[in-house]
């Protein structure tokens, strides 16, 4: 009788711990999936990030799916994706969409270490930039090529190629019309810094500072002081970024037109959080908030308050609603 007692025992054991250990692993293994890629398989991602409409999305999605391979020890598959992602660029597309595409390329190529492939499609790009028309655009994609031809730490060093493509840079951003010059140039000072080249960077945002205060247009005057202060801030500068702020949030108050003021307003929040000073861009993210709940269409409204939230979230800063 001991005996039956002691099997029955056993039994029920062994029963109890199947209960506890089959669900726990069933769920635990579709949370832990969830955490990377929503759920989908690698092989599932990159399917996701093929049929994505244009080559800089595309790219864009499948870098995505490399970096989460590198994160999980997968240096190979990470290789083998992004050298994927190279090839889906086609040499005679879209040059807005190309120069784009192979610049997300190459900086996870040269972050890799895969310096003579980054190299190629940074080269790539650059013919691909020389054909886009816009200046603004021409100015961004050049000042990107430039900060990962120079960097030390996740480009190629290669401070002869990054300052060619930057003063290509430079020279698109003075041909940008007035109202959104201090953008471009702005985008050309932070190449600078990108690639190390501190004397130049200083020197750009000299003029950015100058374009920025001579604008009539309070949002554009706000957004570009800000621009002007993050690259102060890559510069180690930090009392001349915080006076630049303060012009910029008084110049984004003066704004009339509430979503513009909200989009200034987001400007003026993110470079205080770029400076570490999160009390104050959770205040002026704050008055952003109302400003685009404020704005009378609906669907500006919703855009407003929606760039609200999503820059707070990239800035790690919590709404208090």
């Amino acid at each position: 009788m001991q005996t039956v007692t002691r099997i029955l025992r056993t039994l029920l054991f062994v029963a109890i711990s199947m209960a506890i250990v089959l669900p726990a692993s069933g769920c635990g293994s579709k949370k832990k999936s969830k955490k990377k890629g929503g759920g989908l398989t690698i092989a599932q991602q990159l399917e996701k990030a093929k049929a994505e409409k244009t080559a800089d999305k595309q790219a864009k999605a499948m870098v995505k799916v490399a970096r989460q391979q590198l994160s999980s020890s997968d240096k190979s598959g990470a290789i083998a994706t992004v050298t994927e992602a190279r090839k889906l660029i086609a040499a005679d597309g879209d040059p807005n969409l190309t120069g784009p595409g192979l610049v997300e390329v190459a900086g996870f190529m040269a972050e890799l270490g895969e310096k003579k492939q980054a190299r190629e499609a940074l080269d790539a790009a650059k013919v691909a930039a020389g054909k886009v028309e816009d200046a603004l655009r021409k100015a961004r994609i050049l000042a990107s090529i430039g900060a990962i031809y120079g960097s030390k730490e996740k480009g190629l060093s290669d401070s002869k190629a990054a300052g060619d493509s930057l003063a290509a840079a430079a020279e698109a951003a003075k041909s940008v019309e007035e109202r959104f010059r201090a953008e471009a140039l702005g985008e050309v000072a932070l190449g600078y810094t990108g690639a190390g080249l501190s004397k130049e960077a200083g020197e750009m945002v000299s003029e950015l500072e100058k374009s920025a205060m001579a604008l009539e247009d309070a949002r554009a005057k706000a957004e570009g002081l800000a621009a002007a202060a993050a690259v102060q801030g890559q510069l180690k500068n930090e009392d001349a970024a915080k006076k630049l702020l303060a012009s910029a949030l008084e110049a984004a108050q003066a704004v009339e037109r509430f979503d513009s003021k909200a989009y200034a307003l987001i400007a003026v929040a993110k470079g205080y959080a770029q400076l570490g000073d999160k009390t104050k861009a959770e205040e002026i993210f704050e008055e952003a908030d109302v400003a685009a709940n404020k704005t009378p269409e609906a669907d500006q409204q919703q855009a407003a308050i929606e760039m609200v939230r999503k820059t707070m979230g990239e800035m790690k800063i919590k709404s208090k609603k």
